[in-house]
């Protein structure tokens, strides 16, 4: 059996996810976006796909807890995916491959794969493209060969240990004169964070600037502060200079 679990707030990671599930033909998803009602429980047999977004350069300490909490792996073969917006995602590999570790999994394979910035939407707009779409697959297609060849050897990937520090929430989007009260930001924040009768009423020590109630809102008022935007992008523009490409660690 081969299960997938992700973490990803505005569709991203699920995009670059989707590409390889196809390929690999997964049996069973479990987002993360919310803590899984019942415990996940693998074999030896299984195969795991873990995608989880970078959030300056670490796993997002929500769909950490969350797997930890509620997945083991019994010695079940594991693939992990790290999916960044073309500035770097740093330790979130090696990261997701302790975290993997820990919960029992036995990571064969790993790559890290750019999407659309999910803050900076004209950074790797779009992407995956049809080049990532085409790299994904032939990077599935190795990995499906390592898998038959019965070769279970853990993958050296990029990272330090210990890991950089967690940054505050750089963003907290709030509400602007065209929303509708409709709740759903609240209803599908992934931690919480907003009141589910004022939805401008945000808890700042829940929010993880994960964008999610700004992609659900169906009429497109919750934003960012314009001028934080602009001296963030203007800090990072180097950053994201140039196009990043997909990596595959075998």
């Amino acid at each position: 059996m081969i299960t997938a679990f992700s973490f990803s707030p505005t569709g991203g990671t699920d995009k670059v996810l989707s590409i390889i599930s196809e390929e690999l033909h997964v049996d069973s998803f479990h987002s993360l976006l919310k803590p899984l009602e019942t415990p996940v429980t693998l074999s030896q047999e299984d195969t795991a796909i873990i995608a989880f977004p970078s959030f300056g350069g670490r796993v997002p300490r929500t769909a950490k807890e969350r797997f930890e909490s509620a997945v083991r792996g019994n010695g079940a073969k594991c693939i992990i995916i790290a999916v960044y917006g073309n500035r770097a995602y740093e330790d979130t590999l090696i990261e997701m491959l302790d975290t993997a570790e820990s919960c029992g999994f036995s990571v064969i394979a790993a790559i890290s794969a750019v999407a659309e910035h999910s803050i900076f939407h004209a950074v790797a707009t779009g992407r995956p493209y049809e080049d990532d779409r085409a790299f994904l697959i032939n990077a599935t297609g190795r990995i499906r060969e390592k898998i038959k060849e019965g070769r279970c050897d853990k993958p050296s990937v990029p990272g330090k240990r210990p890991y950089k520090e967690y940054g505050a929430a750089s963003f907290i989007p709030m509400p602007d004169d065209r929303c509708i009260n409709c709740g759903r930001c609240s209803r599908e924040c992934p931690v919480g964070a907003i009141d589910a009768g004022n939805p401008h009423s945000v808890d700042a020590e829940k929010c993880i600037s994960c964008m999610r109630c700004i992609a659900v809102c169906p009429v497109s008022s919750r934003k960012n502060d314009d001028e934080k935007l602009a001296m963030l992008l203007e800090k990072l523009e180097s950053a994201f200079r140039g196009r990043k490409e997909n990596e595959i660690f075998l």
